[in-house]
Formats: structure tokens, sequence, C-alpha cells
């Protein structure tokens, strides 16, 4: 198998560009294995092509504001991804453009946070130490952006509706076992009636 095989054409234009208020009404496109035949659905339906054996897999993951858009102290423009806290003002991230971005050198993001690159990551990534007039923890969490992928052009607005429709809607919600599937509650109750 090669990454090519995943390769496939979707017009600009039937790419999202945010979540839809009601989650469960995005679009499912399923491929019956035994004909190759395409159909286009709502999520909601779902519940009706799944059989007692079928496997479901949630992603709870969360997304969170954690691109730093600043400049090094020789003026150029750069960018850190935080991905981990190691220890108190440390943290670990993936640095824009990396090759230019060494040990040693200091990254000024806004509203005064500081960050000195201290290491270099087995990953490529680097640990930066970071430092600001009040908790650097904190000011990673209010001038952090959203990291989008390049196809999503409209940018988000971070307010705490739009954190709440950006989430997985299966976030935080009770199990319910149902005839050998597992579902979260609100999108089985979603499902059948087809809100």
């Amino acid at each position: 198998m090669h990454l090519r095989d995943y390769d496939y054409v979707l017009p600009e234009e039937l790419i999202a560009q945010e979540p839809l208020e009601k989650r469960d009404n995005s679009r499912l496109l399923t491929v019956d294995k035994q004909t190759g035949s395409i159909d286009h659905r709502k999520f909601f339906e779902i519940i009706d092509l799944l059989r007692e054996d079928d496997l479901i897999v949630f992603n709870d993951t969360r997304v969170a504001a954690a691109r730093l858009l600043g400049k090094k102290e020789t003026g150029g423009r750069c960018e850190a991804l935080v991905i981990s806290r190691i220890e108190p003002s440390i943290w670990q991230a993936m640095v824009k453009p990396g090759r230019r971005v060494q040990v040693g050198s200091r990254i000024i993001f806004d509203g005064g946070l500081v960050a000195d690159v201290i290491e270099r990551t087995d990953e490529g990534g680097r640990l930066l130490r970071f430092s600001a007039d009040s908790d650097p923890d904190e000011m990673i969490r209010n001038v952090g952006e959203v990291p989008l992928p390049p196809y999503i052009h409209k940018p988000l607005r971070w307010m705490p509706q739009d954190i709440k429709r950006f989430m997985p809607i299966q976030m935080a919600q009770p199990l319910l076992r149902l005839q050998g599937y597992i579902l979260r509650q609100n999108c089985l109750s979603r499902s059948r009636t087809g809100e």
C-alpha cells in the first residue's frame, strides 16, 4: 500500500469551513462493499447501517488553541504548535520553520509571552521554556490560536460556542449499550428522531 492510494479529488466547495449547528446533520458517504455503490446520507442515519457485530471507534480528542505565532529576535516570523506540557513553563512543541529555530533561539509572541528554545527532541520538535509577566501557561491559552488544516480557510472565532461545536459530539456523554451497539446516548436519541 502506498500513500498515493489515499489520494482523491475533493472539490473545495464541498469542504465544510465550520461545523454544522446540528452536528448529526453532517454528510455521511457510504460504500456498499458487495456492489460498490455509493450513497449520500446524513450522519444520524448511521444507526440504520449498523449491525450487531460492528465495531464503532469514537474520536474523543479535543482541539486546543495551541498554535502560537511569533517572531525570532532576528525578526523572522515563526510559529510553535505546543503539544504537551513537560513541567511548569516547559512545553514540547513543533516549530516552523524548523531549520531556522535552533536551540538557543528566543521567540517573542503576542501579549508579552516569550519562549527560549532549550532542546531539540528526537522527533524533530523543540522544548520551549516560556516566560511572561504573568503565568506562562495561562498566557499560552490566551494568545494561542486553533491549529486548522490547510483546507480550512475561514478563521475560527475561539468563542465558547465555537469550542463546543468544534469538539467531537461524543465528548463527555454516557455510553449506552443496546443490542451489541455501544453508542453515546445523545447520538442514539438524535439518530432515532432524525433531529
